[in-house]
């Protein structure tokens, strides 16, 4: 009996302590890029500015060569309402931490390889500077009540700065445990209709979590001052519990439709959010606001790149694939000298 105590201690001590000594060797804030000279910002200037991020939608020329699907309806639709689509636009680095940070940073993380090593896997520096970046501090000091409408995912669920930062159902780690043990089962078979026991299921709550995020963007600005409203959506992005008119599937629906099907449905429903949002922006009262329509990258080839060989041995195809990607703005005034058609979002706030 001791001796099993004995292995059942080192069991549970193992782990703690890697934990505790991970915490106190990563836990530091994240690294900062030199702060850009602060602009005053006349009040008679100030519209609200909504930044949306659908997770992984391709650019129309990805869509059009890889996946043979035309999403050009939707390039149309964004011209035809005064917007500047970006139609070679690429993503700044190839996962959504990187490429979100460097965005909000307005800058490339080469300084990260100087701090860390350049071989380094430690991501708390990017997490650090999605919980507090540039743009956050900038726009909070020019006046701006910042709304953050983020996904499940634990860097853009929650941040400091934000005065609305709603959330939808469990944090990231306790779905992701609640989801792998018995309470799952349990909350199925007692309450199998609950919002919580939903948000549980395979998919992540994603077909409730959505249709609840477009509707907090559109609510974000409250019409007591400019009001900054970022929102990360994860569409097309994976699971793809969507099919092209926006309907929820089950599991085995999702998966005998094959992975490509999945992502160019998740697509056109994607598009259908895109105008939605597009439309009940426009017409809110007030002056008309900022829109900056975006994703973080593209989705992965069907290769086993990234999975066997790394992407310094990518081809040219599987590079297009992941890193062409949506890139759109409208400012009310139609002034897009500053744009051109290989804009990359490390300069979307800089030229803003």
């Amino acid at each position: 009996h001791s001796i099993l105590n004995g292995i059942a201690l080192i069991l549970v001590v193992t782990p703690i302590w890697q934990a505790a000594s991970y915490k106190w060797e990563h836990g530091r804030p994240g690294l900062m890029a030199p702060a850009p000279e602060e602009v005053a910002v006349p009040a008679a200037v100030q519209p609200d500015i909504y930044y949306l991020v659908f997770d992984r939608y391709a650019s129309a020329a990805v869509m059009e060569r890889y996946f043979e699907t035309d999403d050009t309806p939707l390039t149309t639709f964004l011209e035809e309402r005064g917007f500047y689509v970006a139609r070679g636009s690429h993503a700044n680095y190839l996962k959504t931490g990187h490429s979100l940070a460097s965005t909000f940073q307005m800058d490339y993380l080469d300084f990260l390889a100087d701090e860390e090593g350049r071989r380094s896997s430690d991501w708390q520096p990017i997490l650090g500077m999605l919980r507090d970046h540039r743009v956050a501090r900038f726009l909070k000091s020019a006046g701006y009540r910042y709304a953050q409408i983020g996904a499940w995912w634990g860097p853009t669920q929650l941040n400091s700065y934000a005065e609305l930062n709603p959330l939808f159902g469990f944090a990231e780690f306790t779905a992701m445990y609640l989801r792998d043990r018995v309470i799952n089962p349990m909350m199925r078979l007692v309450a199998p209709d609950s919002f919580y026991t939903r948000t549980m299921q395979w998919d992540a709550g994603q077909c409730q979590r959505v249709p609840w995020q477009i509707e907090q963007i559109k609510q974000a600005a409250d019409g007591t001052g400019p009001t900054f409203v970022f929102g990360h959506i994860l569409l097309p992005h994976e699971p793809f519990a969507f099919d092209a008119d926006g309907n929820c599937l089950s599991r085995e629906q999702s998966d005998a439709r094959g992975r490509v099907q999945g992502y160019v449905e998740q697509v056109h429903y994607a598009g259908k959010v895109i105008r939605d949002l597009v439309i009940a922006l426009q017409q809110r009262e007030g002056p008309p606001p900022i829109i900056i329509i975006q994703a973080d990258e593209g989705p992965f080839p069907e290769t086993d790149v990234g999975h066997i060989r790394t992407w310094r041995d990518a081809t040219f195809d599987e590079l297009q694939i992941k890193m062409g990607i949506l890139n759109a703005y409208y400012f009310p005034d139609g002034d897009y000298d500053l744009l051109y058609p290989t804009i990359t979002p490390v300069n979307s706030f800089r030229m803003l």
